[in-house]
């Protein structure tokens, strides 16, 4: 069972009442569809209308609510229908009378700028990535009223690069709803399970997972071995499990939403690179309670060693090795951990908190919009 997953906003009070457009680029959909589906909920409990802007061929049924109003763009993907599309999009979007855009994704910034601009609207932006590396300065500091971070990280890196944004940059931690069972080893007489995800691009942190891995089967240890993923490093992937000799004993299965439900069923969760990005696969893993393992670097807020997590080196797989071998050896050393990790998303991660927080954002862009 789940915590109450009653979000319980109140309705905003004595201000004008946000009504948000939100510009959501493939990438948010596939990696942060989640969190988009609790914003999404939290806002019609608050009574808040909002409107979805998201690719043409992307099926969000399962994300958004029927309160929720989405518009698929372009219309259409014909040569030269560009003017048309942005046209369509801007009538369907006036029916709406919105007073905010949130754009999501670094990659929608251009439209984000174009709503903005034609509707007179103040624009917020959501960076979950160290990857941006401030190429557009002036499209940034002229359309983003405020920016939403999900880490001191994130903002850090963001401060650096865009100095002039400091005052606008807003630290909002992405919500989970922490299980109140604990995924980890829960049932005494089934062999363990480790899962991780393989990365789409760069897979050079696998290979000391792996050699761990092989290296606890040849000690003897049993247990079951999951990889998520799927395109270009597949085949890496699965070569490398041919030169281990674990093309047998470890299953990869694609992507699967919600993922969940995957993760309920493992009992250690591996990080086995840093992420750029803020990794919420590792919150949800946190969240069922599954005892983690994973290197510092990237974007490492939820990672304490010894706390939320035990810590190993990069691509160091006698340090894998270690991690690992003393989580199989000692289930009562896993679940405390899986347990504090659980506490920690419980204290620092509520969904409630973070879908006021949003609004309260959106409200302060207002303000500051109609100082000028």
């Amino acid at each position: 069972m789940e915590e109450d997953k009653n979000i319980s906003i109140e309705p905003q009070e004595q201000q004008e009442q946000v009504r948000p457009v939100l510009i959501a680029s493939r990438k948010t959909l596939d990696e942060y569809s989640l969190y988009l589906e609790r914003l999404l909920v939290g806002f019609a409990d608050a009574s808040i209308s909002a409107v979805l802007i998201c690719p043409a061929d992307y099926d969000v049924g399962p994300v958004v609510s029927p309160s929720v109003e989405v518009i698929y763009h372009p219309a259409s993907r014909l040569p030269f229908t560009g003017e048309q599309n942005k046209r369509i999009l801007f009538e369907k979007i006036s029916k709406f009378k919105p007073n905010v855009v949130h754009c999501l994704c670094m990659l929608e910034l251009s439209l984000a700028k174009q709503i903005s601009s034609h509707f007179n609207l103040s624009c917020v932006l959501s960076v979950n990535s160290l990857d941006f590396t401030g190429g557009e300065p002036g499209i940034v500091s002229k359309t983003a009223a405020k920016i939403i971070v999900p880490s001191e990280i994130v903002a850090v890196n963001l401060e650096h690069f865009l100095p002039q944004l400091a005052g606008r940059i807003r630290r909002i931690n992405i919500g989970s709803f922490v299980q109140s069972a604990t995924a980890c080893f829960k049932k005494a007489n089934v062999m363990p399970s480790l899962f991780s995800c393989f990365p789409s691009t760069d897979g050079a942190g696998l290979s000391g997972m792996l050699d761990a891995i092989r290296h606890l089967s040849v000690d003897g240890y049993e247990f079951v071995t999951v990889l998520m993923g799927s395109g270009k490093m597949e085949k890496q992937v699965r070569r490398k499990l041919a030169q281990t000799g674990l093309s047998q004993s470890v299953s990869i299965v694609p992507m699967i939403q919600p993922y969940r439900a995957v993760l309920n069923a493992a009992d250690i969760f591996i990080q086995p690179q840093p992420n750029n990005s803020f990794n919420l696969m590792l919150l949800e893993a946190m969240s069922v309670g599954c005892v983690v393992t994973a290197c510092r670097g990237g974007i490492d807020d939820l990672i304490i060693n010894g706390q939320t997590a035990l810590v190993f080196n990069v691509n160091d797989s006698e340090s894998i090795y270690t991690c690992l071998r003393q989580l199989l050896d000692s289930r009562e050393t896993a679940r405390k951990i899986a347990r504090q990790g659980q506490e920690y998303v419980r204290a620092n991660h509520t969904v409630s908190k973070m879908v006021s927080d949003t609004i309260e954002t959106y409200q302060l862009a207002l303000q500051e919009s109609v100082k000028k």
